[in-house]
């Protein structure tokens, strides 16, 4: 399993204990997670073309 996630704010997570904290990049976040709404595959297509976009722009 992959996940992307704001790396200012990212910690090693194990099988054993899963972080539940959510510290985000207002600017970056989804809107479903700003919003305080469920995390779903669409949240993740959204940090996709954020990460993306980094890339190609060069920023």
């Amino acid at each position: 399993k992959v996940c992307l996630v704001d790396y200012a704010y990212s910690n090693l997570c194990t099988h054993d204990a899963i972080s539940l904290l959510v510290n985000n990049s207002p600017s970056f976040c989804a809107p479903e997670i700003l919003r305080g709404e469920s995390i779903s595959a669409s949240t993740d297509m959204w940090q996709l073309g954020i990460l993306i976009f980094f890339c190609l722009s060069g920023t």
